[in-house]
C-alpha cells in the first residue's frame, strides 16, 4: 500500500464523497422490500495520524496604557488649587491638585497646640520649681481665648475673608459694567472712549514732533533741554544730601535727640509722681480704696523697675536672667494697673483731680515714647527708610540721565536716535488705531465680544460664590472644632487642678502620655492634612480633569485621570489556540495609525482565566525594543491594530478537515470500530488548509469517517469504501 500523503488524503476525500452519493442513489433505487433487513451505511474513512502542523491567525488588537487610575483626595475639600491640565506630562510625586479643607486645617492648629501644652505641662513636671499655678492659669487663659477665636473669629480673619469677597465683588461688578457697556454704552462711556481716540492723537502729534525735533531742533528746543538737566540736577543733589544726613547724622544732631529723651522722660517721672500723690490726697470711696491701693501700689512697682531698667547705674550689676524677671514683673504691674483702672472706672467717676493729673500723665508719656523713637530712627534709621532714600537718589539720577540723553540727542542727533523717535511715531499711531477700533467697537458691538463679556461675567460670579461660601464657612463654625476648643479648656483646667499639690511621679508619666497622645494625633492631623494634596503615584500623562478649582472633591470623586506613558497591546485568543502561547512568543503587529509598518511584538502574560461568554482569554504583548526598523513607534493608547500569530507544533495527532463535526455544539468524530460507527468528542486545536489537531478523544491509527458521517447514528453498520490509489 502506497503512503498517504497529504495530497492523496485530499484525493480519498474527494472520492469518498462521490462514493457515498452513488451508493445513497444504489441504496435508493435497489433497496429490498423486506423493510427489516438493515443496510450499512457506506462511508469513507482516513486514519488519524502524527504530523506537524502549523497556523497562522489574525487576531484585532488595541493599544493600552500599562496603568491607568482614577485620581481622588484621600480627604474631602475644596479645590485650591489645579496644577495640571488634559495632556501634562507628570512625573511620579508631582503634584496634580490641592485640595483646602478648613475643618482639617483647623484640627491641625489644634493638634500643635494640644503638643504644645502638652510638652509644657511635662516640661513643667520634670523641672518642678515650686508652684506651677501661674503658668496653669496661662494656658487655662490661653485655651480659653482659643475657645473665643473659635466662636468669635479674629478681625484679622474675617478681614481677610471679607476683603476677597470685596474683591470679587469688585471684579463681578467690572465685568458686569464691562458687558453693560457694550450692550448700552451711555452717552459718558462714548465720550471717554473718544477722550481715549483724542489722548492717543496728541500723543501721535508729541511724537511727530519730538521727531521734526530731532530732524531739525530750534534754538528754543536747546534752551528747553538744558533748562530740564539744570532742573533735574538740583532735584538730585538735593535727594543726595538727605540720604548723606540720614546714614550720617552729625554729633549735634545726635545729642540733641538724647536731651529730647532725657527731658521727655523727667517730665512724665514728675507726671507720674504728681497722679500718685493726686491717687493718695483725693477724695475717694471708702467702697473703692482697696482697689485704689492696690493700683497705686501697682503703679509705684511699675514706676520702680522701670526706673532700674532704664538707669546704667542701677542695672550695671544685674544678669540678663535678672533683666529678663525684672521686665515681666514690669509687664504684671502693667496688667494689674490696666485692671485695676477699669475695675474703678466701671463702679465709679474718677476724682477730677486724678483725671487731670492722668491727661497730664498720658501727654507726658508720649512724648517720651516719641522721643525715643526720633532717637532710636536718627541712631538706627529703619532699613525701608533707608532704601526709600536711595531710590529717591536712584530715581532723580535716572531723569537726570534721561534729560542728558535727551539733549545730547537733541544736539547731536545719530540715526538709532532718529531710529526710535519714529518707532515711537509708528506706536503712537497703532495706538490711534487701536482707539479708534475700541470705539468702533463699543459704537457696533461684535456677537464674539459680547459673548466673551458674558463669559467673563459668569467666572467672575463663581469667584464671587467661593469667596462668599468661605466666609459663611469662617463665621459659622463646626460643632467638630467647637467641641475639640471645649476639650482643650477641659485639658487646661484639668493641668490647673494638678498643679495645685507637688507633682508625684504618677503624675509625671501622666504628663508624658499626654504628650505622646498629643504627639499622635498631630501626625494624625499631619498625615491628614497631606492628604488634601493629590500626587501622581506614577509617571505618566493627565486624560481627564473632572473637576475645577472651586469645586469640592471627596474620596468618591475623582479629580482627574491619568494613564502610564508605556503601553500595552491587548487581545483576545479563543480557547483553542490560548494554550500555544506562552510568554515570550514572539508575533506580528499592524495598525492603520502606522501605515506600512510592522511591529514585533512578544507575548508578556496570558490570563488565567477565560471569558466564560465568549471562552476567549486576554493575552498582554509588550514592544520589542529596538525593533528591525531601528526607530521607536509612536504606539499610542487607543490604536487599533492587528496582531498575526504563527502557532508550529511537532508531532501532534491531526485529522482531516472533513472528519469533524458538532455534536451538541461541542466538536466530535466518527470512529469505524469493526464494522460499527462510534461517535466521539475530541478536543481540537490548530487547523491548517487540511487538519485538525485532536488534543483529546481519539489517538493515532483510529480509522476517522471523513465521508458519509451525515448519514450515520452512533452504533449504525458501516461499509468502507475502498480508497483509491495515487494514480487514480
Amino acid at each position: 500500500m502506497l503512503p498517504i500523503t497529504p495530497k492523496s488524503r485530499a484525493a480519498l476525500a474527494i472520492s469518498a464523497i462521490l462514493a457515498v452519493v452513488f451508493l445513497a442513489a444504489c441504496a435508493t433505487t435497489q433497496a429490498p422490500a423486506n423493510s427489516d433487513v438493515v443496510n450499512p451505511v457506506s462511508v469513507g474513512v482516513a486514519p488519524a495520524f502524527t504530523e506537524t502542523i502549523e497556523a497562522e491567525t489574525t487576531y484585532a488588537a488595541v493599544v493600552q496604557p500599562k496603568e491607568q487610575v482614577d485620581l481622588s483626595p484621600m480627604s474631602s475639600g475644596r479645590i485650591h488649587l489645579m496644577a495640571v491640565d488634559v495632556g501634562s506630562q507628570v512625573s511620579q510625586g508631582q503634584l496634580i491638585a490641592e485640595l483646602d479643607n478648613a475643618v482639617i486645617e483647623s484640627l491641625l492648629l489644634q493638634s500643635q497646640a494640644t503638643l504644645r501644652d502638652a510638652e509644657a505641662k511635662l516640661a513643667s513636671a520634670k523641672a518642678a520649681l515650686g508652684p506651677k499655678q501661674a503658668n496653669a492659669q496661662a494656658r487655662l487663659d490661653s485655651a480659653l481665648t482659643a475657645q473665643e477665636q473659635l466662636t468669635n473669629p479674629s478681625t484679622t480673619s474675617l478681614q481677610s475673608a471679607q476683603s476677597a469677597v470685596s474683591t470679587a465683588q469688585s471684579n463681578l461688578n467690572s465685568s458686569k459694567l464691562k458687558l453693560e457697556l457694550l450692550l448700552s454704552p451711555s452717552a459718558p462711556d462714548l465720550q471717554a472712549f473718544e477722550s481715549a481716540v483724542a489722548t492717543a492723537q496728541s500723543n501721535l502729534d508729541s511724537a511727530t514732533t519730538r521727531q521734526d525735533q530731532l530732524l531739525n531742533p530750534s534754538a528754543a528746543d536747546v534752551h528747553a533741554a538744558q533748562g530740564r538737566v539744570a532742573t533735574a540736577e538740583s532735584r538730585l543733589d538735593s535727594k543726595q544730601t538727605a540720604l548723606d544726613q540720614l546714614l550720617n547724622p552729625t554729633a549735634a544732631t545726635t545729642a540733641a535727640a538724647q536731651e529730647s529723651v532725657s527731658d521727655a522722660y523727667s517730665k512724665l517721672s514728675s507726671a507720674q509722681v504728681a497722679v500718685n500723690n493726686a491717687i493718695i490726697t483725693a477724695p475717694i470711696d471708702p467702697d473703692l480704696k482697696t482697689n485704689w491701693d492696690s493700683l497705686l501700689a501697682a503703679r509705684l512697682a511699675e514706676q520702680s523697675n522701670t526706673a532700674i531698667l532704664l538707669n546704667p547705674a542701677l542695672n550695671a550689676a544685674l544678669s540678663q536672667t535678672e533683666l529678663d524677671v525684672i521686665q515681666k514683673a514690669i509687664l504684671g504691674d502693667q496688667e494689674r494697673i490696666a485692671l485695676q483702672m477699669a475695675k474703678i472706672t466701671s463702679e465709679s467717676v474718677i476724682p477730677e483731680v486724678v483725671n487731670s493729673a492722668l491727661l497730664v500723665e498720658n501727654s507726658a508719656q508720649t512724648a517720651w515714647d516719641t522721643a525715643q523713637e526720633e532717637l532710636k530712627e536718627l541712631q538706627s534709621p529703619l532699613s525701608n527708610i533707608v532704601d526709600a532714600a536711595r531710590n529717591y537718589v536712584t530715581a532723580e539720577q535716572a531723569v537726570l540721565d534721561s534729560t542728558l540723553a535727551d539733549l545730547e540727542q537733541l544736539q547731536n542727533a545719530d540715526e538709532n536716535s532718529l531710529t526710535l523717535a519714529q518707532n515711537e511715531v509708528l506706536k503712537a499711531g497703532a495706538t490711534l488705531a487701536s482707539a479708534r477700533a475700541d470705539l468702533a467697537a463699543l459704537q457696533d458691538p461684535s456677537a464674539t465680544s459680547i459673548a466673551l463679556a458674558q463669559a467673563d461675567v459668569d467666572s467672575s460670579q463663581a469667584s464671587f460664590d467661593a469667596a462668599t461660601a468661605n466666609l459663611a464657612l469662617l463665621t459659622s463654625p463646626k460643632d467638630a472644632d467647637l467641641a475639640a476648643a471645649k476639650s482643650l479648656v477641659a485639658a487646661a483646667r484639668e493641668g490647673y487642678a494638678m498643679t495645685q499639690p507637688p507633682l508625684s511621679d504618677y503624675a509625671l508619666e501622666v504628663a508624658q502620655a499626654a504628650v505622646d497622645k498629643a504627639q499622635a494625633q498631630l501626625t494624625s492631623a499631619t498625615r491628614q492634612v497631606e492628604d488634601l494634596n493629590i500626587v501622581a503615584p506614577f509617571d505618566g500623562v493627565v486624560t481627564h480633569r473632572f473637576l475645577a478649582p472651586g469645586a469640592m472633591a471627596s474620596a468618591q470623586v475623582p479629580v482627574a485621570a491619568m494613564a502610564s506613558s508605556q503601553v500595552v497591546v491587548v487581545l483576545r485568543v479563543e480557547e483553542t489556540a490560548v494554550n500555544s502561547l506562552n510568554p515570550g512568543h514572539s508575533v506580528v503587529f499592524t495598525s492603520p495609525g502606522l501605515p506600512g509598518r510592522e511591529l514585533e511584538l512578544v507575548v508578556d502574560r496570558v490570563s488565567p482565566a477565560g471569558d466564560e461568554q465568549s471562552f476567549t482569554f486576554l493575552v498582554m504583548l509588550n514592544l520589542v525594543m529596538p525593533n528591525p526598523t531601528g526607530d521607536e513607534p509612536e504606539l499610542k493608547a487607543g490604536m487599533s491594530g492587528q496582531v498575526a500569530i504563527t502557532t508550529r507544533l511537532e508531532n501532534v495527532v491531526l485529522v482531516p478537515k472533513a472528519a469533524i463535526l458538532r455534536q451538541g455544539g461541542q466538536p466530535a468524530v466518527f470512529v469505524v470500530e469493526g464494522d460499527t460507527a462510534r461517535l466521539k468528542l475530541v478536543g481540537i486545536g490548530l487547523t491548517d488548509e487540511n487538519s485538525v489537531e485532536i488534543r483529546t478523544g481519539i489517538r493515532t491509527g483510529e480509522q476517522v469517517v471523513v465521508s458519509g458521517h451525515n448519514l450515520l447514528n452512533e452504533g449504525d453498520t458501516v461499509l468502507i469504501k475502498s480508497e483509491p490509489t495515487a494514480e487514480n
